[in-house]
């Protein structure tokens, strides 16, 4: 079975793997490539064409617990627009990836935001 078709594993704690999320990215990058896309590979690249600012890392707690709201907010949001072109295209198994990832997202989001009061 070719890489592209293969169902990416799960993990049900809330501790994330570091081997699976590297596993996890490794897989993504292989579907883009596989659907004839480009797999961005260069950190000054990827940041450069990032929806999410960089952060200069002087803040308060809350104003830093707020601003990775705001990014995970904005990955949910992207992630849930690339599953909607995956459909639009019958590409189910890219959609489902989309929509796994970003309820990961989702649920960072939400429990940063419990933080926040």
């Amino acid at each position: 079975m070719p890489i592209s078709a293969r169902p990416l594993p799960t993990q049900d704690t809330a501790t994330p793997d570091p081997a699976l999320a590297m596993l996890r990215l490794l897989m993504q990058r292989c579907r883009a490539k596989a659907l004839g896309g480009h797999a961005e590979g260069q950190l000054a690249a990827m940041v450069a064409r990032s929806k999410v600012s960089e952060h200069d890392g002087h803040a308060s707690d809350k104003d830093m617990i707020a601003a990775m709201v705001s990014a995970q907010d904005i990955l949910a949001a992207t992630l849930a627009g690339t599953a909607a072109i995956a459909e639009e295209h019958g590409n189910l198994l890219t959609q489902d990836m989309a929509i796994e990832r970003g309820q990961m997202h989702e649920k960072f989001a939400w429990l940063l935001r419990a933080h926040l009061g």
